[in-house]
């Protein structure tokens, strides 16, 4: 994303123009604070994030009859 000052954005409109067309956003900002962007008419808006379920991994992630069971390795640790 470009970020450009309102004064910037008013001498170089046609450049930052052109970059929106290519698919960048342009946010301009007044006093550090953002007033506007160019975006492309044609650009897709971001896809929402995907929910996670709760068991929709199942059968994807077996776990060892031993998974908690102490390692040999830090036995001395545990002592």
């Amino acid at each position: 994303m470009c970020k450009v000052s309102l004064e910037e954005a008013a001498k170089s409109f046609p450049a930052l123009l052109e970059k929106a067309i290519n698919g960048e956003e342009v946010l301009i900002l007044q006093d550090q604070k953002p007033v506007a962007k160019l975006v492309s008419v044609g650009a897709e808006p971001p896809s929402p994030a995907k929910r996670i379920q709760a068991g929709s991994a199942k059968g994807f992630i077996e776990i060892a009859a031993d998974f908690d069971a102490p390692l040999e390795d830090f036995k001395e640790f545990m002592e």
